[in-house]
């Protein structure tokens, strides 16, 4: 039996305001809106695409901006 897949969170559409993380717990390390909704990448990860970085990030590294905003 195969680890169960958790799928991305409803709120992750395109244009939103988030922050991301890329060591989950050692705080905001970027902040940007979604430019491509999430896939599913080689059947295991959830990713997306933000503003600001070069190729995709995990979804559990995502959360929506607490302000809305965008940093600018």
């Amino acid at each position: 039996m195969g680890r169960k897949i958790k799928p991305p969170a409803d709120w992750m559409k395109l244009g939103v305001p988030v922050e991301y993380e890329e060591v989950i717990g050692l705080g905001v390390t970027h902040r940007g809106t979604i430019r491509e909704e999430p896939w599913l990448l080689g059947g295991h990860t959830w990713v997306l695409m933000i503003t600001g970085k070069t190729g995709c990030v995990c979804c559990e590294h995502v959360k929506r901006s607490p302000d809305g905003q965008e940093a600018t």
